[in-house]
């Protein structure tokens, strides 16, 4: 007698429900934040002010919900890297398998940024050879490779010494004409660095100097925060929590539990 089970999928729903939450917004944003300046009470209301100051970036020191959107991405693609690599384990691929897929999916990502900003028709000097997709792209790398070659104490160890890393380079290393630990723009030490060695175009350059929020180090960096903000994105992280839960919830409440011990 044929197999009638239900083949359970390998994707996580969760990972893609969240991914696509991520997508609405990075996506939608922009419309979202134009529809409500063009409300007629717009001018007038202070909530309505207050949801689109956290729908738009930061000019440079900060925290709002807006500057979540691309980490959140970041944290989703590194939460997708155990389980797919888990996944072509256990079909039988081999470590140089592993090694290829990572490399070729982080270059043509790596590939379509520079297209993407102008690697076909503008001139070299014109080029950013930075960006989202080119920042992913070396996420995706760099982390599969943490992965593939760590174990968790190792890759706890590369979290610390990152983090520990970066804020001894912002802080420590002094930048010409301008000294250690300037936060400013124009004065802090990535912004020095790309300026020194990032070919093509910066994302600013109107005033001369030049900076990009993603050059070789990440530069947009909440160096102030209102506390009132962080107060309303933490707020908005539980009431989030709780409604993810309503529909699981629901789902497993309605579902007979026959159907459930058929893929036990």
């Amino acid at each position: 007698m044929a197999d009638d089970r239900a083949t359970p999928s390998e994707r996580l729903m969760s990972i893609d429900a969240l991914r696509g939450f991520d997508m609405f917004w990075i996506i939608g944003a922009d419309e979202v934040v134009a529809a409500l300046r063009n409300l007629p009470s717009f001018e007038s209301s202070s909530g309505l002010q207050a949801v689109v100051h956290q729908l738009e970036h930061v000019p440079w020191e900060g925290l709002v919900f807006y500057d979540l959107i691309f980490p959140l991405f970041v944290f989703l693609m590194g939460v997708s890297i155990p389980l797919a690599f888990t996944r072509r384990v256990a079909r039988g691929e081999s470590r140089g398998q592993l090694y290829w897929q990572l490399f070729r999916r982080s270059a043509i990502l790596y590939l379509l940024g520079i297209f993407y900003y102008g690697g076909l028709s503008n001139s070299f000097d014109q080029i950013r050879f930075v960006g989202v997709l080119q920042r992913i792209a070396f996420c995706y790398f760099f982390g599969g490779l943490i992965y593939l070659n760590t174990r968790p104490r190792g890759q706890v160890t590369w979290l610390v010494g990152l983090l520990l890393g970066y804020w001894a380079m912002l802080t420590l290393i002094p930048v010409p004409e301008h000294g250690a630990g300037v936060l400013t723009p124009e004065g802090n030490f990535t912004g020095y660095v790309d300026r020194l060695l990032l070919p093509g175009k910066a994302w600013f350059d109107s005033k001369g100097w030049g900076w990009d929020p993603e050059g070789l180090f990440p530069c947009a960096w909440p160096a102030k925060a209102d506390p009132v903000d962080l107060a309303l994105l933490i707020l908005l992280a539980l009431v989030l929590s709780f409604l993810a839960t309503l529909y699981p919830a629901w789902k497993a409440a309605s579902t007979d539990p026959v159907q459930v011990l058929r893929y036990e």
